[in-house]
């Protein structure tokens, strides 16, 4: 079975193969432009010269879009309350943020968990098995 066939299945039998393939094809395109953002934002964020802050907008940017996109999947249910547990964690960003060691340690984890998914997506697997609620523990 293929990647697309597998998701399809997952968005319901009232969207034509067309669209479907379609949001399945857009969705995997802008994960790969998010994650490109995410890691330049990481970079910043060791930079003694960048605006940290900024660099925490963008990451939040990330999760906002990444929530906004999985909402169309109902195999994507743990990441888009995943994503929306992080969104809320980083909501309005601001300086006292960047003394929060936790949460530094868990943007830059969650780039490397993000990149997983990426990864399974890009090879038709499930995000199912990446066990999104585990993480969501940890905030």
């Amino acid at each position: 079975m293929s990647h697309e066939s597998d998701i399809s299945e997952e968005l319901g039998d009232g969207m034509d193969a067309e669209l479907q393939n379609e949001l399945i094809q857009t969705f995997i395109l802008e994960f790969d432009e998010l994650m490109d953002i995410y890691k330049d934002a990481l970079k910043k964020m060791r930079s003694l010269r960048s605006n940290k802050v900024d660099a925490l907008q963008d990451i939040f940017r990330v999760y906002h879009t990444l929530k906004g996109d999985a909402a169309y999947f109902d195999e994507f249910h743990e990441f888009v309350k995943f994503s929306s547990a992080f969104c809320d964690r980083l909501r309005n960003p601001n300086e006292e943020m960047l003394k929060d060691q936790i949460l530094m340690r868990q943007i830059s984890l969650n780039y490397s968990r993000l990149s997983s998914a990426f990864s399974a997506l890009k090879k038709g697997n499930s995000l199912r098995a990446l066990r999104f609620k585990i993480l969501l523990r940890n905030f």
